[in-house]
Formats: structure tokens, C-alpha cells, sequence
């Protein structure tokens, strides 16, 4: 995501002076995203299965492993499409008997507060302690989102224990004759080959690959012309551009409470950012392209620059983007993510001159695109989601 800190318009950039907020405003409805916390309902179900109501933010994988079994399962078991989807809170679904509402029952006795840690958020503590944003407000009276280290926090009924650690994953393979890189969430052939010193044509080449899908863990290999390793560069720089400190520490901070809470699967998030484009008039596969040069649909994606989420959104604006749509955005939120960029989005189709310069202002701010022209790395970018919006077309 190389960028400056002006890469992303600012609060400066007039909106249109007829903009239609009450159009914006029906993009989606406020979700905030909690645990998977099923509550069961009385309804007739099959032999062996049991009702349930879907909670905000709750996804089927996270239900199936709540369930103890497969997305496979439920899709079949509900008439669902293939791969599941995003369900919807208020959506009953039908899960194996014994699953949740089992393990809650025997559950031991909960703690009643949280102590506050580097990072935490209101959401990331509401979505691991299986509570909600409004109630740990209302519990501890709180007037803002603003929590300080130490901080203890009244859970409320109902919250449950933090869950444990996941283990550390194993080092992946490495490829052998040559160097290599091994694949992180959110690496685009792009990036790697901009990191390594190559082209994504040589590294489709080298590869064997028919397309640009990479996965996390794959080892490609680099090629005769690639660097065994990118620059090293400092914790406060990324593709040669420095930022200040506080918003190297501010990434960290909400790099570590997406890594806490967990996020939806990227088909989850595919589907998410069509649906919202599609209610915001914005094509859906131009919002997908974007996403997917920003992060490969990786919700847990935050840069050195502070560009959170799937989207990549920098809090400035989404800050901004709020008062576009008319309520407030927590860009850690998987769905105001995708409002945000996909407002962000609309607005700039709005202003620019063409798809081009929408997209280009997208990554380098649009007031910077008109003003200097469009950077070398922006050039690249832009080609790049024009072309994937064809794919995904």
C-alpha cells in the first residue's frame, strides 16, 4: 500500500455542494461486529438440529465451528448457496443440537470486568468476551470509544472468558533453486514483484501461474532478476515514504486488535464489499478490484500509513466519510470498512474526471493527482484495478 501521507483525500476536499447524504445514508445499516453468540428460538427443526438467530457480525464459519461442523453442513442443512456467504443478523439458521447452546450451559463461571491492554478496543473486547459496544458503554458509563491501558471495564451479564492463545503457525516451505518469498496475507504478485526488485510478468513466468491469485504460505519463486530479500527499510517507513510515530503506534495498535478479534474469511468479505457497492450505485467490480490490489480482501490489513481493513482507509477518512453517510464509522468493523471505502468511492466517481482519476485519487488523493499528476507507483495502481475490475466484471 505504498502512499504518502496525503494519499488519501482529506477532509479539505469539498464534497459536491447537492450531495445526496439520504442515497449515501441507505448504504448499510450500523453492524457491530461481536462474537458468535447464537440465541435459540422456538421453532420446529430437524432431528438432531436446533434453531438458532444469527447475532451481528456473526459469520457461518464461525457458527459452524461454534456447532462443530462444516460450512459444507450448514449450507445443505439451511438451502444456502455454495460457499455460504455473509449471513445476516435476525437470519435463524438451523445448527446440530448440543453445539453452543451445550457448551454454554456448562460453561464456568465468567469474569466481570476486563483490564484494559495496549490496543484493545470497545469492539475487539465486545467481540472477544462474547458482549456487545452498547453494552460495555452502558455498563461502564463511557461518553467516548477512547480506552487507556489498565483501564478496568465492567462485562455485564452474559460476557464470557477471553479465549486462549492460538498456537503459532509452523515456518513455511521454501522453494528450492533460487530465491524466494513466501506469501503474507494481503501480498499481491504486485507488491512482491515491487518488493523484490521484478515484474509480475517474471514472476508469473517463473512461477507457472495463469492468474495473479496468490494464497498465504505459497512460496514463489523469485526468478534470475529477483532480490532474495526486499530493502530493509525502518519500522516507520514503507516503499521510501516515512510517517510520524504516532501513526506507526496507532497501525500497531489496531494492527493487534483485528489480530485479537478475528475477521471474516475473504469470501466473506468479497461478498460484503459487492453487496455494499451495489446498495451505494457504485459498480461492484470496481470496489472488488480496489480491494483486492489494497489487501486480497484481508480484513486484518493495516499499514505503516494507518489504511485500515479490507478497504484501507485511513482514519482521517473515515472520519470524513462519516459525515458523508451520516453516522459514525468504526473502520475495525468489517461492514463500516466497506462503507467507508465504498462512500469514498462513490464520492470520488463524483468529482473525478474519469474512472482513472477516481481510482488514482483513491490511492494518491485526488487534489494531489490534479495538482502534481500521477505518481509513478499511482500509474501502476491504477492499471492494475482497471484491469482487475474486468475480472471481476
Amino acid at each position: 500500500m505504498p502512499s504518502s501521507p496525503s494519499r488519501r483525500p482529506r477532509a479539505r476536499h469539498a464534497a459536491p455542494a447537492q450531495h445526496d447524504a439520504a442515497a449515501l445514508a441507505r448504504g448499510t445499516a450500523r453492524a457491530v461486529a461481536v462474537p458468535a453468540v447464537i440465541a435459540a428460538v422456538a421453532t420446529a427443526s430437524a432431528p438432531g438440529w436446533t434453531s438458532y438467530r444469527v447475532q451481528p457480525g456473526e459469520t457461518l464459519s464461525g457458527i459452524a465451528t461454534r456447532s462443530g461442523t462444516s460450512v459444507d453442513a450448514l449450507v445443505r442443512a439451511n438451502g444456502l448457496p455454495a460457499g455460504g456467504g455473509y449471513v445476516r443478523a435476525g437470519e435463524v439458521v438451523q445448527v446440530p443440537s448440543g453445539g453452543p447452546a451445550r457448551r454454554a450451559a456448562t460453561a464456568p463461571a465468567r469474569p466481570a470486568t476486563h483490564t484494559v491492554r495496549a490496543g484493545d478496543t470497545l469492539w475487539g473486547i465486545a467481540r472477544e468476551r462474547g458482549t456487545t459496544v452498547g453494552a460495555l458503554v452502558a455498563a461502564n458509563r463511557l461518553r467516548s470509544n477512547t480506552l487507556q491501558p489498565g483501564q478496568v471495564l465492567r462485562l455485564g451479564a452474559g460476557a464470557r472468558a477471553a479465549a486462549p492463545a492460538a498456537a503459532p503457525a509452523s515456518a513455511a516451505p521454501r522453494a528450492s533453486g533460487g530465491p524466494s518469498h513466501t506469501v503474507r496475507a494481503g501480498d499481491t504478485l504486485w507488491s512482491v514483484a515491487r518488493a523484490h526488485g521484478t515484474t509480475v510478468t517474471a514472476l508469473r513466468r517463473a512461477n507457472g501461474l495463469g492468474g495473479d491469485t496468490i494464497r498465504p504460505g505459497q512460496v514463489l519463486r523469485l526468478g534470475a532478476g529477483g532480490q532474495a530479500a526486499p530493502r530493509q527499510e525502518s519500522a516507520t517507513t514503507f516503499a521510501g515514504r516515512t510517517y510520524p510515530d504516532d501513526v506507526v503506534a496507532a497501525a500497531a495498535r489496531n494492527r493487534a486488535a483485528l489480530e485479537s478479534a478475528g475477521v471474516p474469511s475473504r469470501d466473506a468479505v468479497r461478498d460484503l464489499i459487492a453487496s455494499t457497492a451495489r446498495s451505494y450505485g457504485v459498480d461492484p467490480a470496481l470496489a472488488l478490484a480496489v480491494s483486492w490490489q489494497e489487501t486480497g480482501f484481508q480484513h486484518d490489513k493495516v499499514s505503516v500509513a494507518n489504511a485500515v481493513g479490507a478497504m484501507q482507509v485511513i482514519p482521517a477518512t473515515g472520519t470524513w466519510m462519516s459525515g458523508v453517510v451520516g453516522r459514525d464509522l468504526d473502520l475495525l468493523d468489517p461492514r463500516d470498512n466497506a462503507t467507508a471505502g465504498v462512500a469514498l468511492l462513490r464520492l470520488l466517481l463524483s468529482q473525478a474526471r474519469s474512472e482513472a482519476e477516481a481510482v488514482a485519487g483513491y490511492y494518491q488523493g485526488l487534489t494531489s493527482v490534479r495538482e502534481r499528476g500521477m505518481h509513478a507507483d499511482t500509474e501502476l495502481y491504477v492499471r492494475n484495478v482497471l484491469a482487475l475490475k474486468q475480472r471481476f466484471s
